[in-house]
């Protein structure tokens, strides 16, 4: 038989090598001590010597713990495909959906009432957290924006995303421009009814702020409703041409969509 603790074959109550008693030769006395101990005792009930090599575990053992990290490993690497995928231009054609994706310098970072943060390419998680709530919701929006225009499919989980950040903004920095982020959100998302509850706040206290009736043009195009959308863009027209976009800062940091929503029916 094996000793226990050096290995040795050998037989008789005691190993040879180290003198460690054997199993199944009559008592066995610990080792180090030499307590008595019983034949399948691991260790020393006195000392806590061990008596004999543990069972080594099987590779089955192990398995499951390296299917979890091979499928950890898998999941980064399509995480990092799927941004790099994401990175990519947005083609001639695309419909302007809202994204300030290169604010001109005096809207870039206005903060509340003056317009989106600035593009760009994706913070980390790490970054969006030590940003302001105002600045990682606005740079979640950008990032929404950029992939409904390029038609990705995840454009939809990134909007949702960005209308629960704009949800953990501060009252006091709630203004027009957050609103109307919120409502191009909700209808990235597919939730055209949300989008019209924002523009029906906006046009409560200014009938013809030209966010409120674009949104509402926007949502009722949405809900199917082209009648309504019709008008909605009629009156958006009218106060467009009205307007000095100049007048407000975040009017100038969504110029274009605005210019364009004018001249092309929204």
């Amino acid at each position: 038989m094996k000793c226990p603790r050096c290995g040795a074959e050998g037989d008789g109550n005691f190993c040879a090598r180290c003198g460690t008693a054997l199993p199944g030769g009559g008592e066995r006395f610990c080792p180090a001590c030499g307590a008595g101990v019983a034949a399948d005792d691991l260790f020393c009930g006195e000392c806590g010597e061990p008596l004999r090599e543990r069972p080594r575990k099987g590779m089955a053992a192990y398995l499951p713990w390296i299917l979890s990290g091979l499928a950890l490993v898998a999941f980064a690497i399509g995480i990092v495909l799927l941004v790099q995928r994401n990175n990519t231009p947005r083609g001639q054609g695309g419909t302007i959906t809202g994204g300030v994706i290169e604010p001109s310098s005096d809207a870039a970072g206005a903060g509340p009432g003056g317009g989106s943060a600035s593009g760009g390419s994706m913070p980390t998680a790490q970054e969006l957290a030590n940003m302001p709530p105002r600045e990682a919701a606005d740079r979640l929006f950008n990032r929404a924006m950029e992939m409904q225009e390029q038609g990705a499919p995840r454009a939809s989980f990134f909007a949702n995303m960005g209308v629960q950040a704009y949800q953990r903004v501060p009252a006091d920095q709630v203004d027009d421009d957050l609103r109307f982020h919120v409502g191009l959100l909700q209808l990235a998302a597919g939730s055209p009814e949300a989008a019209r509850a924002e523009a029906d706040t906006i046009l409560g206290s200014a009938p013809q702020d030209l966010f409120g009736l674009l949104l509402a043009a926007r949502s009722a195009r949405a809900e199917g409703n082209a009648g309504e959308a019709g008008s909605f863009m009629s009156r958006y027209r009218k106060a467009f041409g009205q307007t000095d976009l100049s007048s407000r800062p975040d009017y100038e940091a969504h110029q274009d969509l605005l210019r364009k929503a004018a001249g092309e029916g929204g």
